[in-house]
Formats: structure tokens, sequence, C-alpha cells
């Protein structure tokens, strides 16, 4: 309660005020000395927009693992924090539910080591799941055949690029903030998928660094090799004439791949199309309009918020169509992608359904 009340940026006189409780009482119930009736549970997950079963559920080993980690850094949770927490909840809620199943889990076959690793890793994974060479696009229906359900939502941040957590032994949710530009939204979606094939349990920062080390930069690895791969770059640019006219060319293949200009441009040099020197100036020379406009090329959107992954949003509506969960429930986990009004008819629920509702069995 006390850390959701500081992620909230409230003190306890404003929270408990907010409860209807004295501050003195407030004090006690944070220290372990007080409990809170129903009402009052009730009313202080509204105040600070967690469901309540964040309070008295303990967390999976990889959101625990996550929480300390972030701790550890003296960061806060933030709404974004809580909001991964929750996707990852409404993951296991509909695998429990037996809506949601793995496609065709992946599992790299050694361990990375290297950013040549990193590499091999990306491209096996495309064969894996049959991507053709070139551009890969939809990112988010590519990543749930593994087992990641990627949800693109405006985080109200532009600091902010996304983050990952495992929900189960072989699922895992990553939050994308929808408020970056496509290309940086692709970059942070393949780096989160690059986490979930790792087999991480979690990703504490929201922020993906380019210039990262260790581990981070293996992840970055798999990335733009999987966006970009080398033989597929390589024979573009040679087909764009990339040598004469280099930055029209890099400015083609960031539109045709769905990539930042700086991250195409690190990729190309990393390739050794061009030299350091031109890197740098490429850098500071990044398209504007009239560059497109003259190249005849527009810039693709994936990605676009809010944007739920398809077996996921299939998987709620099977659920409400079966009685599984109500219709507010399925608004409610869509993230404003639909409307009360838009779901399904469920038709006449069956008897295990009528069952069901007499004895429920656990909560959920």
């Amino acid at each position: 309660m006390a850390r959701a009340r500081n992620a909230s940026h409230l003190n306890q006189q404003e929270l408990a005020s907010k409860i209807g409780i004295d501050r003195t009482a407030l004090t006690k119930v944070e220290s372990g000395k007080r409990g809170l009736d129903a009402l009052e549970l009730a009313r202080l997950a509204e105040i600070l927009r967690r469901p309540i079963d964040w309070f008295v559920v303990r967390p999976s080993k990889a959101a625990a693992g996550r929480r300390d980690a972030r701790r550890r850094e003296v960061m806060d949770d933030s709404p974004a924090d809580i909001a991964l927490e929750d996707l990852a909840r409404d993951v296991g809620l509909l695998q429990e539910l037996g809506v949601l199943a793995v496609d065709k889990p992946f599992y790299p076959r050694k361990k990375a080591k290297t950013a040549k690793d990193a590499e091999a890793v990306a491209e096996a994974f495309r064969k894996h799941v049959d991507i053709a060479p070139g551009p890969v696009w939809d990112l988010q229906r590519v990543a749930e055949r593994v087992g990641l359900y990627a949800f693109s939502v405006d985080l109200g941040d532009d600091t902010l690029d996304g983050s990952y957590l495992a929900a189960g032994q072989r699922d895992g949710v990553a939050l994308i903030n929808g408020r970056t530009p496509t290309g940086r939204r692709r970059f942070t979606m393949a780096h989160e998928l690059g986490h979930h094939v790792f087999q991480d349990p979690y990703s504490a920062e929201w922020v993906v660094d380019l210039s990262a080390r260790s581990r981070e930069k293996l992840i970055n690895a798999f990335a733009i090799h999987l966006l970009l791969p080398g033989r597929a770059a390589s024979e573009r640019w040679k087909q764009l004439e990339g040598n004469e006219n280099p930055r029209s060319a890099a400015i083609i293949l960031a539109v045709e791949f769905g990539l930042s200009w700086t991250a195409v441009c690190s990729q190309l040099s990393r390739l050794g199309l061009f030299a350091q020197r031109l890197l740098r100036q490429l850098e500071l020379d990044p398209p504007r309009r009239h560059d497109y406009l003259e190249l005849g090329v527009s810039v693709r959107e994936d990605l676009v918020p809010p944007s739920v992954p398809p077996r996921f949003a299939q998987a709620v509506i099977k659920a409400y169509k079966s009685y599984k969960i109500t219709k507010a429930r399925a608004v409610e986990m869509l993230h404003d992608t639909v409307e009360e009004d838009d779901l399904p008819a469920q038709g006449i629920p069956r008897l295990e359904a009528l069952r069901a509702e007499i004895d429920p069995g656990p909560a959920r």
C-alpha cells in the first residue's frame, strides 16, 4: 500500500482524506497494525488506480523480481509498471480459461554470448516463424506466435520506450509506448521480443539504449538483425546504388524496413556499407519532409496505439462469448479498442456456464 501511494505521489494525509480515514489509521495500515474493510480496500484501489488483487495476491516470480530490480535502482513504480503487470495478469487469466495458447514456441539452440550469436538467433527466429527475406511488418502478430503479447499504448511520456515481463513458462507481455515514432516503436518491439526469445524473466528498464553494453547490447543486436538482416540490407543497398547516393539509399531503407534514422545508419555502418565518418555526417542530417516527397516514399505506421495482439483479442472475445468474463471486463482487457456496443451477442449460455455462475469456484 505504501509503494502504491508513493507511486501516486500522495502523502499519508492526502490518501487518508481520500479514503475517509484518519492519517493515524493509515499509518497503522501501512505498518501492518490495522486492516482495511472491503469498502475501504475498494476505495483505495480506485484512488490508486490498481486492481484490488494487486494488494492481496502475491505477484509472480517475474513481477516480484522486476519490482526488486527497479527498487535497487531507486526507481519508483509508475503507471506504466502497473499497466505491464496488469497485462501479465490478463494473459494469465486467458490461459487459465483455456482460450489462449502459444502457436510455436522458439528456443535458441545455444546461448548468445556475442553480437554474432545474437545475429544467428535473429536469423533462426525468422526461419522459425516463416518470415520471408526482407522487411518484417505486423510485429504484434509475429511475436504472439511465439507467446509474446505486445500492446501499444500512449504512455503519456516521450522518454519511455517499452518494457517486458514474463507471464508464465512460455509466455510474456510487452508494453510499447505508442507515443513514440513508428521506427522507434518497432525497434522497441523487436528489443522486447529479444528479451522473450532469450528467456529473460523481465526487462526492468523503460528506455532502449542503442549504446548499451553487455546483456542489452546482445538484445539490441538481435533486434536490429531481425528488422534489417545483413544480407537483405547489402542487396538492397546495391540495388539503390548506395555507394553513389548513400543518404538517399539510407532514407529508402529506413522507410522500407521501418527503422528510425539512427538505427538504420548504425546498422549500415556496422555492415561496412559506409565509413564511420559518413555515419556521423548522416546522423546530423536526418530526413525531412521534402526528402520523402522527392524520393517518392512515405513512412508506414506500425503498432499504432491503442492496439492489442490479434490472438489475444480473439481470446478475449471467445472468453466473453462463453460467459467466462463480463462485458465490462472484455472492454477493459481490449484497452479502449472497442466499446461495449461493439461486442458480439453472447447467445444462449451453456449449462456449464450457468453452473459456474452458481458455483464459480476460485475467485478470478
